[in-house]
């Protein structure tokens, strides 16, 4: 894959997320934001999240600080991770996977969040 690849794969993926209820986002292995997208997530806060630690962008967004240990975690064990948090009255099950290389290192992470707060409410 060239990174004109990665780069045409990101304008779908920002594309498909715009209409859907997610955030999307992906660390590298030093939990640095490399990028951010999702109907959920304001164009000035995905804007000015890439190149900030995972942490301090969880400080700023009042998000639970477990949420870097489950990216820990992931990038450690190399394996997918499930988890739901709260975030701005709404709540999100998240689903957290492992980028790899082409020789399967771990170098990064993904995480896809999705915004359940309608359908819980439909269920209660």
């Amino acid at each position: 894959m060239t990174p004109a690849d990665d780069a045409a794969r990101e304008a779908a993926l920002r594309i498909l997320s715009s209409q859907l209820p997610v955030a999307v986002w992906s660390v590298d292995s030093d939990l640095r934001i490399a990028s951010a997208f999702g109907s959920v997530l304001t164009s000035r806060t995905s804007d000015a999240m890439p190149g900030r630690s995972l942490a301090d962008w969880a400080v700023t967004l009042g998000l639970d600080p477990q949420i870097v240990e489950a990216h820990r975690q992931v990038l450690s064990r190399g394996e997918s991770s499930v988890f739901r948090m709260e975030w701005n009255r709404r709540a999100f099950e998240c689903t957290l996977e492992p980028l790899r290389d082409g020789a399967g290192r771990v170098r990064g992470a993904v995480c896809l969040a999705l915004d359940k707060t309608e359908r819980a409410r439909v269920e209660t």
